[in-house]
């Protein structure tokens, strides 16, 4: 497999820095708002934000541990 010009260690950086940023925005807002409740309907867009930084930033982990498997 071609070799990527951006290197792996900047790959695992800003996916690690996605899930950090992910759940800091998770504790954050339950401290300030008092709200836990991921089911709750008026906090669902916060809520979407931190799934969506933690996916992207766990699914990035996975797929550069998949990248040196050797099939």
């Amino acid at each position: 497999m071609e070799e990527s010009a951006f290197p792996s260690s900047w790959k695992r950086a800003i996916c690690t820095l996605m899930i950090i940023a992910g759940l800091a925005i998770y504790i954050y807002w339950g401290i300030t708002y008092g709200a836990w409740n991921i089911l709750a309907p008026e906090y669902v867009g916060i809520y979407g934000l931190v799934l969506a930084l933690t996916g992207i930033g766990a699914a990035g982990l996975l797929l550069m541990r998949w990248e040196k498997v050797d099939f």
